[in-house]
């Protein structure tokens, strides 16, 4: 159960699923394919990650869904899917998270070119199951950094 109640630039912003399948962005329906695992959310988007947990609520890398990160404005419209971005990934993403330049630089500064990321523009790290780390700018819809975690 995701509930998600917040003022972000001065306008409300509610997010709910009533069930795993189903997510509510300030009102309208988003029924989803998979499993809503997990929500990122900043100024402009929310990131919805999806995945299939068996009976037991284990996380099988077999039967996960690919290209499982969709992207919507805080209107719950459609914006764009993961591989819009970074290509087809024959893994599944297993994490992603929302950042400013700020939060990115602060908790990425020591893997990646800092002055790849811009002030103002929004950023989500997306982590794939083979350890890929994908550092996408937001604002321009561009891949600004990929690496593993031995890079």
């Amino acid at each position: 159960m995701i509930d998600f109640n917040a003022f972000i630039n001065n306008r409300r912003l509610f997010i709910s699923s009533i069930n795993n399948n189903l997510l509510i962005i300030n009102g309208k329906n988003i029924q989803f394919p998979n499993r809503v695992y997990g929500v990122a959310v900043n100024d402009t988007i929310v990131a919805v990650l999806l995945k299939e947990v068996g009976i037991n609520g284990s996380i099988r890398g077999d039967n996960q869904p690919l290209n499982n990160i969709y992207v919507y404005d805080h209107n719950g419209e459609f914006l764009w899917n993961i591989a819009d971005i970074v290509g087809d990934v024959s893994l599944p993403y297993t994490g992603v998270s929302a950042h400013s330049k700020e939060t990115l630089v602060e908790a990425w500064s020591l893997s990646f070119d800092e002055k790849k990321a811009i002030a103002g523009h929004d950023f989500l790290v997306c982590r794939d199951w083979g350890g890929i780390r994908y550092i996408i700018d937001v604002t321009q819809k561009k891949l600004i950094d990929r690496r593993g975690f031995k890079d």
